[in-house]
């Protein structure tokens, strides 16, 4: 019997890594265009040319497979949100809502994010998955936001501060797939060309920042 190498090891662990990135990737795209019971395991498999038995060996179920896909594409963005905002010396309120707001409408350059803003909607076809995924992926996400918002406003209560960031969040990442927006404008939700994507990028950011300044009754820098 031939004996595997470090560098086969290596080789192979690589390959499991990019198979497994492969399925998490096909799976953000089979769950955002059909939800959660809308795809089965087996039409995960299909789309990425994989045996069934691959996705039970990386995932126990279909509930942590959408979790695993969710996490994936949440990092993504939330990574874009801190750099966006890490750099700032003197962090304004206007600052900190377009650090939250552009990543998500800007996409990386590689990804749009309207596969991630349909599976932002599809965690809520089941309530189990929907509490499992806010707990596990988006809560440690939010925590710094919330602490740099309560460090710009000390003296608002945490409550108001959290359902005014709460509002920004399900707004952002609602609105580009708002199939009534389109049937009351005639014009697709998600912005089509640089130009039009900054344009709601601005609207939102002055939008929510004004909110914001509303409910804390202080003038911030902007």
């Amino acid at each position: 019997m031939a004996k595997v190498t470090a560098a086969t090891g290596r080789t192979r662990r690589t390959d499991g890594a990019e198979r497994q990135q492969h399925i998490l990737r096909v799976a953000v795209r089979c769950f955002a265009h059909s939800g959660y019971h809308g795809t089965s395991a087996r039409d995960i498999a299909a789309a990425a040319e994989v045996p069934l038995s691959a996705l039970h060996y990386y995932f126990s179920n279909k509930e942590e497979l959408f979790i695993a896909a969710f996490a994936m594409e949440f990092q993504r963005v939330a990574n874009q949100r801190n750099q966006a905002v890490q750099g700032i010396e003197k962090l304004s309120l206007a600052d900190l809502v377009r650090g939250y707001i552009a990543p998500l409408l800007d996409g990386d350059g590689e990804n749009d994010n309207r596969d991630f803003l349909r599976l932002q909607s599809r965690a809520l076809d089941d309530p189990q998955v929907a509490k499992h995924v806010f707990n596990r992926v988006v809560l440690p996400s939010t925590q710094p936001f919330l602490a740099a918002l309560q460090g710009l406003f000390p003296k608002t209560g945490r409550a108001d501060l959290v359902r005014c960031f709460r509002n920004m969040t399900w707004a952002v990442g609602f609105a580009p797939i708002d199939p009534l927006y389109e049937a009351l404008t005639d014009e697709s939700p998600y912005p089509e060309g640089s130009r039009k994507t900054r344009a709601l990028i601005d609207l939102m950011v002055k939008y929510h920042t004004a909110g914001i300044l509303a409910v804390t009754s202080r003038t911030a820098k902007s």
